[in-house]
């Protein structure tokens, strides 16, 4: 029983910024809508393999995503480092990610 990767994503204001961000394009992020960024808490919530094989083209269409706002883009290369760490990490054992 142990972690191979740990992140904190965000606190709600920050998780709500992303989410909204996303949202402009929803086709584009389904998984990291519904199962990441759908609300600033999560207890017991789960990306299964089959989802984390879909976030990987979703970690794509975030490369694409460029913001402005310098701020606002270095918050957007985090969540995409962190989320690719994670996806990398389960993809690697071929187990989900765990929030």
């Amino acid at each position: 029983m142990g972690e191979l990767v740990s992140h904190r994503l965000g606190n709600f204001a920050l998780i709500g910024f992303l989410r909204e961000l996303l949202a402009r394009t929803p086709e584009r992020f389904e998984v990291l809508l519904t199962k990441v960024l759908y609300n600033g808490g999560h207890a017991g919530d789960q990306l299964t393999p089959d989802d984390v094989s879909h976030v990987v083209g979703e970690i794509e269409s975030l490369k694409s995503t460029r913001l402005t706002d310098e701020g606002h883009e270095e918050l957007l290369r985090h969540f995409e480092r962190q989320m690719s760490d994670l996806v990398a990490a389960a993809q690697r054992v071929c187990k989900p990610i765990t929030f």
